[in-house]
């Protein structure tokens, strides 16, 4: 929140003189502060990451330190963010998606400068979840082979483990019951599943849901059941 730029000073002595007899002569010298005009440039903030703390400082050019900070009119921050005076964007992001904004400046100047612009930030899943080996077509109460495998991995793509994963049928048109449909993940990220579908239908999909803060869904591919 500290501007930059350079400003300008300009020195001088005024004189002052009045009408009367013998006349008064007064000298003064002033000083006067040409500050650089304030501005905010456009632009994307640095992403967030869904239920992951977020910190992002803000900057200005020009005008005169300090700064304060506001939000335009009717903008509203991504859920779970908050702006503060000094400026700076912080807090731990609720939703996700991209969210723009408008953010204005005002300096410490005597009359004031004030500055806006346009901003946005994308919150993005902290961890995301893929389906390793995608569903194959089975037989009703057979193990569906091979193994359903499901990875979750971090924002760097390092693997997650100890990470407790549930399916469910997203799409179920034979009013089908899931079987053996917990598992957590290994030192790999990934986790296994010996799975059972109770009756047939065609074009059965998967949602595996992790239970962690900050992670997504991930749906799989079709498969069919037959009798």
């Amino acid at each position: 929140g500290t501007p930059t730029g350079p400003a300008a000073t300009a020195s001088f002595i005024v004189q002052v003189q009045d009408s009367g007899t013998p006349q008064q002569t007064k000298t003064l010298a002033l000083t006067i502060r040409i500050a650089a005009p304030l501005v905010l440039s456009a632009g994307t903030l640095p992403p967030a990451k869904l239920g992951v703390t977020y910190n992002q400082p803000l900057s200005a050019t020009g005008g005169t330190a300090p700064l304060t900070w506001s939000l335009g009119s009717g903008s509203v921050l991504p859920p779970g963010l908050g702006l503060n005076s000094a400026g700076s964007i912080s807090g731990i992001p609720t939703a996700l998606g991209t969210f723009s904004f408008s953010l204005v400046a005002t300096d410490s100047a005597t009359p004031h400068q004030s500055a806006s612009a346009n901003f946005s930030i994308t919150v993005a899943n902290a961890y995301t979840v893929s389906f390793y080996v995608q569903p194959s077509n089975s037989y009703q109460n057979k193990e569906i082979e091979p193994d359903v495998k499901v990875k979750i991995v971090d924002a760097s793509g390092k693997a997650v483990a100890g990470v407790k994963i549930t399916l469910t049928l997203a799409v179920n048109p034979g009013g089908a019951s899931l079987l053996y449909a917990t598992s957590v993940t290994g030192y790999d990220g990934i986790a296994n599943f010996d799975l059972i579908v109770t009756k047939a239908g065609i074009g059965y999909k998967l949602l595996a849901t992790p239970s962690l803060t900050g992670a997504g869904t991930a749906l799989s591919n079709a498969f069919n059941v037959a009798k």
